[in-house]
């Protein structure tokens, strides 16, 4: 959750956190639970998607996708943890 976290409070760029979270954290677990895999893929997505699109306004709707995502999996996290 560091690194959702730091995305959202700017200490990270969407897109470094996105893929630490890729490579951090998915390849540590092998192979990763179906439910957390599902929480994680996007970051994928948005990772692989901001080194196909170059384009500033492309890569700002991606900046936005990732910090979507962040917020979600925060959400998701602390509601599982305050049950």
């Amino acid at each position: 959750m560091q690194y959702a976290r730091a995305i959202l409070d700017g200490s990270m760029s969407p897109y470094d956190g996105a893929r630490r979270i890729w490579l951090d954290v998915t390849t540590r677990l092998s192979p990763p639970p179906t439910d957390l895999w599902r929480a994680l893929g996007g970051f994928i997505g948005g990772v692989s998607e901001w080194d196909d699109h170059p384009e500033p306004e492309t890569r700002a709707e991606i900046e936005a996708g990732i910090k979507r995502l962040a917020t979600t999996l925060i959400a998701k996290f602390d509601s599982d943890q305050a049950n």
